[in-house]
């Protein structure tokens, strides 16, 4: 099974995000947009593991919400990963102290049973299109959309990525809350 573990969005934030990505939809001439359900922030990437390690992986996350308690961030801007002529378009996230140290104990944590460090520098956004093309510019696009909402930080989730017929679904497996 392949997994991840993100903070789950409340249902508010949800829509709010998705009327920023219909906005973006009205301004592309195609691409792969995120369902709404989906929309979460990835804290850790694990990729496949088997049955047995999904115990580890809550124990990971138990001990690294154990340390802290609920907290506030909020989205800031549009942004854009590109990938030769493709891009993702993603809403991003305000730096956060906490979020900061929630990402390192979580990086030490699942080190500590056996999981790899991320490679990448830890970057919170929530992915809202893929393989984009877009109208305009992307200038013009972020200059349009201001992305101002704040998100209560309860939980963090082991979440599961499968494929149901041409649809990605994230499942959460387990839900650990902050104390």
């Amino acid at each position: 099974m392949r997994v991840f573990i993100a903070i789950n969005l409340e249902n508010s934030v949800k829509k709010y995000i998705k009327n920023i990505q219909e906005y973006l939809k009205e301004n592309s001439k195609k691409g792969s947009f995120s369902n709404e359900d989906n929309f979460h922030i990835t804290l850790k990437f694990i990729g496949e593991i088997e049955q047995s390690d999904i115990e580890d992986l809550c124990c990971a996350i138990d001990e690294t919400c154990y340390s802290f308690r609920n907290f506030k961030i909020s989205l800031n801007t549009l942004g854009f990963f590109s990938n030769y002529n493709k891009s993702t378009a993603w809403v991003g996230v305000n730096e956060s102290k906490e979020l900061k140290l929630i990402y390192s104990k979580l990086e030490k944590n699942t080190q500590k049973y056996g999981f790899s460090n991320s490679r990448q520098k830890f970057t919170p956004h929530i992915t809202i299109a893929r393989q984009i093309e877009l109208k305009k510019s992307r200038e013009e696009i972020k200059n349009d959309i201001l992305a101002k909402c704040e998100i209560h930080v309860k939980s963090i989730e082991l979440m599961e990525s499968k494929r149901e017929g041409s649809r990605l679904i994230y499942l959460p497996i387990y839900t650990s809350k902050l104390k």
